[in-house]
């Protein structure tokens, strides 16, 4: 039988444990606590000089949201501004 590796190895993850990238930048996953803004709690992406990516009325946009910049409408941050 064959020995199947940890699913707490990130070797093991494959294309789930690659991070975003928005305009050639990489996105990392943050924890949003919005709950006193009566946003919710949620996981949001930053960008590398710390600043939340954000949507038009000023939210922070939810991680799984966001594209990255390999999906067909690469370069395009209309949803994003």
């Amino acid at each position: 039988m064959a020995v199947k590796g940890s699913k707490n190895d990130i070797k093991n993850r494959g294309k789930a444990a690659e991070l975003k990238k928005f305009n050639g930048q990489v996105i990392m996953p943050v924890e949003y606590r919005g709950n006193n803004l009566g946003h919710g709690n949620y996981m949001a992406g930053k960008l590398p000089d710390g600043k939340l990516l954000r949507d038009n009325v000023n939210r922070p946009i939810p991680y799984h949201l966001i594209q990255s910049d390999t999906s067909s409408n690469a370069g395009s941050n209309e949803d994003l501004n």
